[in-house]
């Protein structure tokens, strides 16, 4: 299973890619897929998925005893 900083890398690389596609794309328009805004809601959400394996990340360094440490 990977590690939490593979984990959370993945997920922040995964946000840099949208959030440069999302910048490459024209605006949405009415007669086409919203592809811009599917793609910064994929880049949103890479964002929370990092933030959340660092926030459990942290959490588990502060609550783990030196001589737990792996």
């Amino acid at each position: 299973m990977p590690d939490n900083f593979y984990l959370m890398d993945r997920a922040w690389t995964l946000h840099s890619v949208a959030e440069i596609l999302h910048a490459a794309m024209p605006e949405d328009s009415a007669d086409t897929l919203p592809l811009r805004s599917v793609v910064a809601h994929l880049g949103e959400l890479a964002k929370e998925l990092a933030e959340a394996i660092v926030s459990t990340e942290i959490g588990d360094a502060r609550t783990t005893k030196p001589n737990e440490a792996s």
